[in-house]
C-alpha cells in the first residue's frame, strides 16, 4: 500500500518539473527579427476584363455534289428536229433555254382536229338555242291565238244557244280551237326537247375543250427547255434520231448552288448546343429546322488545300 502511494507521488512530482520546463524554455525563446531590405516588390499588370459574345464551332468534311440534278427525258415520239450546240459535256446553258425541238407536225395537226370540232359543237349549240328561241316566240304567239280562238269560240256558242247563228258556224270555229291547241301541244314538246339537245351539246364542248387543253400540253413537250442555268453532263441525243416517251435526252445540273453532306461526331455537338444551356429542346428529326433556328446554327464552307480564299457563306 504504501509502495502505491510513494509511486503516485514520483510520478506528480515529475509532470510538475516537466511542466515548468517547458514555460521556461517558452518563456526565454530567441525574436525572429524580419529584415524588410530583403523584400522585393513584384511589377504586375492589371487588365480589365470584358464580357464577349463567343460562338462555339465545329469542323466536319463532305464531298461536294451539285444541289439540283436534271434527267431530261422525252414526253412523246417523234423524230428530233433541232438540238441546241452546247447540249454536250461541259455545256453551259442558260435558263429557260429551248434544247431539244420533236417534230410536232403530227401533233399539231390532231390540236387543230380537235379545235375545229370544238367549233362545230358550239356552233350547234348555238343553233339549238337560237331554235329554242324561236320556238318559244312560235309558242306564245300559238299561245295568244288559242286563247282569243277560245274567247271567239264561246261568243258563238252563246250566239248560236239563242238561235242567232247556225251551228255550223259554232263547229266550224270549234274545229280552228282545236287545230290552235294541237299547234301549242307540239309546241310545247319541242321546246322540251332543246334541253336534252343542249346537255348533249355541252357535253361535247367540254370534251373537246379537254382534249384540247391535253393536246395543247402534247404538243408543248415537243419543245425540251432547261428550268434553270445549268451545265450539261450528258448528253444522248442528236438531230434526226427517232425517241421514245422516256428516253433520256440529257443530264445537266444546277450552277447556283452545291450540297455538301458532312458528317457530325455526336460528342461535338455538346459545344454547339452550349449556347442555349438549360433551354429544353426538341430533337426529333420533324423539328430539325427549328432546333437550327434554335441553336443560331450557321457554316461556311472551305475547300480543302484551296487557301484563305476559298470561303463560300453556306445554309444548313
Amino acid at each position: 500500500m504504501i509502495k502505491k502511494i510513494f509511486h503516485g507521488l514520483t510520478l506528480l512530482v515529475m509532470l510538475g518539473i516537466g511542466i515548468a520546463g517547458a514555460m521556461y524554455l517558452n518563456k526565454n525563446k530567441p525574436t525572429v527579427e524580419r529584415d524588410e531590405s530583403r523584400l522585393t516588390a513584384k511589377v504586375v499588370n492589371v487588365m480589365p476584363i470584358k464580357r464577349q459574345a463567343f460562338r462555339a464551332h465545329v469542323t466536319a468534311y463532305g464531298n461536294v455534289a451539285p444541289a439540283l440534278t436534271l434527267q431530261g427525258k422525252a414526253q412523246v415520239s417523234g423524230k428530233v428536229t433541232y438540238v441546241h450546240p452546247e447540249l454536250k459535256a461541259g455545256g453551259s446553258i442558260v435558263a429557260g433555254t429551248t434544247v431539244v425541238k420533236i417534230d410536232p407536225e403530227d401533233y399539231q395537226v390532231s390540236l387543230d382536229q380537235t379545235l375545229a370540232d370544238l367549233s362545230a359543237s358550239e356552233a350547234q349549240r348555238e343553233q339549238i338555242l337560237q331554235e329554242q328561241r324561236n320556238s318559244k316566240k312560235t309558242l306564245d304567239l300559238a299561245q295568244r291565238n288559242l286563247n282569243i280562238g277560245e274567247k271567239e269560240l264561246a261568243r258563238l256558242t252563246s250566239l248560236s244557244d239563242r238561235g242567232l247563228i247556225a251551228a255550223s258556224t259554232v263547229d266550224d270555229e270549234a274545229q280552228k280551237v282545236l287545230q290552235l291547241r294541237q299547234s301549242v301541244t307540239d309546241l310545247e314538246g319541242q321546246l322540251a326537247t332543246y334541253r336534252s339537245r343542249l346537255d348533249n351539246a355541252e357535253a361535247q364542248i367540254k370534251r373537246a375543250k379537254q382534249q384540247v387543253k391535253g393536246q395543247k400540253t402534247t404538243l408543248g413537250r415537243t419543245e425540251v427547255k432547261i428550268p434553270f442555268d445549268a451545265r450539261v453532263n450528258v448528253a444522248n441525243v442528236e438531230k434526226g434520231e427517232f425517241v421514245s416517251v422516256g428516253n433520256t435526252l440529257f443530264e445537266a445540273s444546277n450552277v447556283d448552288g452545291v450540297e455538301i453532306q458532312a458528317e457530325l461526331p455526336m460528342q461535338h455537338t455538346k459545344r454547339l448546343l452550349s449556347a442555349i444551356h438549360g433551354a429544353s429542346l426538341n430533337v426529333a428529326p420533324a423539328n430539325s429546322a427549328q432546333l437550327i433556328n434554335d441553336i443560331h446554327l450557321k457554316a461556311q464552307v472551305r475547300w480543302v488545300d484551296g487557301g484563305e480564299q476559298a470561303i463560300w457563306e453556306a445554309r444548313v
